[in-house]
């Protein structure tokens, strides 16, 4: 299992130095995320944040999760939009908007990580947030109000409660429809 972790470059340095400590201490528990500078505001700009990584070893063909935990408060409307359109883009496969040409052509390798799960041309992508919402223009915080908006991008709302009048969500969704058994 491979983790990516993304925060400001200035964070991201520190806490560098942090899992070198940690990896003199724990040499034999040292599987560390792969860490990514960048402001996340600029995830605008479709493409930006999933196209970095890629670059940094992030595979369309392999179950993906992401995790959300108080960062999207600090990002602009915009950039929250952004996100979560990379998100989408990469459960459909799609890949990026500049490379559709190189997505058909490329081949799935299933050594990384077990194998691949689709669905319908995707990857099985599951999403976590213990953020606002509001980028997302869910202002509400009821599931009836939530659903819809996750739902018309081809995920399946899995929990979703609010907290502090819908200034907090703790949401998992996850691609396509959900299988009960």
């Amino acid at each position: 299992m491979n983790f990516f972790e993304v925060d400001l470059p200035e964070i991201v340095e520190g806490k560098g130095r942090l899992y070198g400590k940690y990896v003199k201490e724990h040499p034999d528990r040292s599987k560390l995320p792969t860490m990514l500078g960048m402001d996340l505001d600029e995830a605008k700009v479709p493409g930006t944040l999933l196209g970095r990584l890629y670059d940094q070893g992030l595979k369309r063909d392999v179950p993906t999760m992401f995790v959300f935990e108080a960062v999207l408060f600090y990002l602009e409307p915009d950039a929250t939009q952004g996100i979560f359109g990379d998100i989408e883009a990469h459960s459909k496969g799609l890949g990026l908007p500049s490379d559709s040409d190189e997505s058909s052509s490329s081949s799935s390798s299933s050594s990384s990580g077990g194998g691949s799960s689709t669905t319908e041309g995707g990857v099985e992508t599951v999403v976590a947030f213990t953020d606002s919402l509001k980028g997302l223009d869910i202002s509400k915080p009821f599931m009836p109000d939530v659903r819809p908006v996750f739902e018309k991008r081809g995920f399946q709302l899995l929990t979703h409660r609010a907290q502090w009048g819908g200034a907090v969500h703790f949401t998992s969704m996850v691609s396509g429809p959900i299988d009960p058994a």
